[in-house]
């Protein structure tokens, strides 16, 4: 497992690597959330997989809890991602400069750099 970052609560997130049938491994997310902020205790929930989409890699949260992130179809480019609520939004619907991108930070406006 990989954690990538950790929100103002103390809610961590990052990815496992999950063993295919056909062999090797393809990336899913979890938050860790802690039963109080910033707490030692807390229960871990898996982010799951988007429809169409054999991977997700997450890279950050903010603290009300939304991800950004790419997830990768079976082919094709990754896409860049928002979960917030238990829902994947495609960030290429906003834009189609965001195809390839990978969003490295969400503060708590909601506003996603890109690289």
């Amino acid at each position: 497992a990989a954690l990538v970052a950790i929100n103002e609560g103390g809610a961590v997130l990052g990815y496992s690597c999950v063993t295919q049938n056909s062999g090797g491994c393809q990336n899913q997310g979890f938050i860790w959330t802690p039963t109080v902020a910033n707490g030692v205790s807390g229960t871990t929930v898996a982010m799951p997989m988007p429809p169409g989409f054999v991977s997700v890699t997450p890279t950050a949260i903010n603290l009300t809890g939304s991800v950004v992130g790419s997830m990768a179809p079976s082919s094709g480019s990754a896409i860049p991602f928002l979960y917030a609520a238990g829902t994947y939004y495609d960030l290429t619907t906003i834009s189609s400069v965001l195809v390839g991108a990978n969003p490295v930070r969400i503060n708590q406006a909601g506003q996603i750099p890109a690289q």
